[in-house]
């Protein structure tokens, strides 16, 4: 199968792409082919064939400089220009998007629905955020979180029922399950991930489809790079196992649970966090 994931970022940043690199170099594993769109950025460490990528806008700047960007952010003939190159050499069964806002805006889902309809090309699109919505404040926790995983697994859930098999896991947070304090949006977000894979868990059962949760700790990723030296030691502290996570070390447990050693088990939530929540 060939998997284009797009995202925002293709470099590591430190938030959502991180685990993307992940998730993308397991499905290579799995003997998928994988490629990305994005910003373009001399930072990339990901890419496609055709070396397509979207002109990045620069807001440190100042207006001036970008005075072109409210018309942008709502459509880009650029970025459709651009993923159209992408989309007829790669010719993907699946177009994964993620934080696709403001940069290479919902313009790009507008192409990718021409191109299947031109060319026939029985190719699922997946929304894991914000959808076509064009305003989204602090990016929408429950958006990010509820939204996102709903339409995820309405894209591919009647295949899998139709199959008898199939195994969709979620990720949530440590926080979804304990409740965090000044934190109550995301714990209520990251909580309502757990309850909905228990719920689909329970109803997709009897189709032999399994759902599983992993409900990660701290992970040391770019995003903390902005610790100081103490407040990085004391998260360590906090910690049974004395460090942070690693990102590779999320990949590894989702793919646990997608492999045949998880076919028993549904309806869990797997703590990837170092003892932090026992």
């Amino acid at each position: 199968m060939r998997i284009l994931l797009v995202n925002k970022f293709i470099f590591p940043k430190g938030g959502a792409e991180t685990y993307t690199f992940d998730v993308g170099k397991m499905l290579e594993e799995h003997g998928h082919e994988v490629q990305y769109f994005g910003l373009e950025n001399e930072k990339n460490t990901v890419g496609n064939r055709v070396g397509s990528y979207v002109t990045n806008m620069d807001f440190s700047q100042g207006i001036k400089a970008n005075l072109n960007a409210p018309f942008r952010i709502i459509y880009s003939r650029e970025a459709r220009k651009k993923i159209r190159a992408v989309l007829d050499d790669f010719q993907p069964d699946v177009v994964h998007l993620n934080n696709i806002q403001y940069h290479l805006t919902p313009s790009i889902i507008l192409e990718t629905n021409k191109w299947r309809k031109e060319t026939k090309k029985e190719c699922k699109i997946v929304y894991t955020t914000h959808d076509y919505q064009l305003v989204c404040p602090s990016h929408g926790m429950f958006d990010v979180n509820m939204k996102s995983m709903y339409l995820v697994t309405k894209a591919f859930v009647d295949d899998m029922i139709y199959k008898h098999s199939g195994k969709i896991i979620n990720i949530s947070s440590m926080w979804g399950v304990t409740g965090g304090s000044c934190e109550v949006h995301y714990s209520a977000a990251k909580a309502a991930v757990i309850g909905f894979t228990k719920a689909l868990a329970k109803e997709l059962g009897p189709s032999g489809i399994c759902v599983n949760c992993v409900a990660t700790g701290v992970i040391e990723t770019e995003m903390n790079g902005h610790l100081t030296k103490e407040d990085f030691d004391c998260l360590c502290e906090e910690t049974p196992l004395e460090r942070l996570g690693k990102p590779e070390e999320i990949a590894k447990t989702v793919r646990f649970l997608a492999s045949e050693n998880a076919d028993f088990i549904t309806g869990q939530v797997v703590n990837v966090d170092g003892g932090m929540v026992i």
